[in-house]
């Protein structure tokens, strides 16, 4: 038995950092809370992860409806197709069709919020070689905080939970709904296992919307979801501000993703970095 320790590098300062999970109380019943241990365990495991925004989502038959505030008090609202659309839209004579490309990014919420951090981003990328494609003057780094995917399955939606997260070589960690809040959200979050030394990415999850024609809310100071190192012993909580963060793990997820043209090619580059250790 050891200390696992989980190292955040905190990218996007405006959401809230994670805690550990030992310090943050659940809404569990309060018999539970004082006589039950294995509850309280599950409860206790590893840390809480928090979404970067506030916002509303509500699926319907056809569409999914995403609506938040932004910093001057104007409410937005977003509708995704869930199927593509045969229909011609008369103001922009352009089909309507579903996607998986449905960002909201940080300017959407707060042009001198993206203003503040980009100027930062691109101060710590000027001496980067990067692809021509990329403008690194004028390019949004780190600039998606959510995006709405359109599946057979059903709608969902993927957060970045506002940094990069590090652990020892060969830990896993298993990202699940936050254990016995009790209370339903109406959306939960996908059971993952992630091996952070073979995934250089941001660290996002995916939340499922389950129910039709309910509004629900995903609260950025509620916890989103709860990630334990797959480890036995002690767990405890690195966090480092962004202007703390190694310039190696600022620009790894970069160049990991959005600098590399093959990252999307099947079955995905995690997958394809697995298979080339095993």
């Amino acid at each position: 038995m050891h200390n696992q320790a989980l190292n955040f590098y905190h990218i996007y300062p405006y959401c809230q950092a994670p805690v550990l999970a030992k310090k943050y109380t659940p809404a569990v019943p309060k018999r539970a809370r004082q006589y039950c241990m294995p509850v309280n365990a599950a409860c206790r495991e590893g840390m809480l992860f928090f979404p970067p925004l506030t916002m509303q989502a509500k699926l319907t038959s056809q569409s999914l409806l995403l609506r938040y505030q932004t910093e001057d008090g104007e409410q937005k609202q977003h509708e995704i197709a869930l199927h593509a659309q045969n229909e011609i839209d008369t103001e922009t004579s352009t089909n309507t069709r579903c996607s998986n490309n449905n960002y909201i990014i940080i300017h959407d919420l707060s042009p001198s919020r993206s203003d503040e951090l980009q100027k930062k981003y691109r101060a710590r990328m000027q001496d980067e070689s990067m692809p021509d494609y990329i403008d690194k003057d004028n390019f949004g780094f780190y600039e998606v905080l959510a995006n709405a995917m359109i599946e057979p399955e059903g709608a969902y939606l993927q957060l970045w939970l506002g940094g990069v997260i590090q652990t020892a070589p060969g830990t896993s960690v298993m990202i699940k709904h936050p254990s016995n809040f009790i209370s339903d959200p109406g959306w939960h979050c996908l059971d993952a296992i992630v091996e952070s030394d073979h995934w250089h990415g941001w660290f996002a999850v995916v939340i499922q919307i389950p129910n039709n024609n309910e509004w629900v809310t995903i609260d950025e100071n509620k916890p989103l979801c709860q990630a334990i190192p797959l480890t036995q012993g002690s767990t405890s909580l690195e966090l480092s501000a962004l202007d703390e963060i190694p310039q190696e793990h600022f620009t790894g997820p970069l160049k990991w993703h959005v600098f590399d043209p093959e990252y999307g090619v099947k079955p995905g580059k995690y997958q394809r970095e697995r298979q080339k250790r095993k």
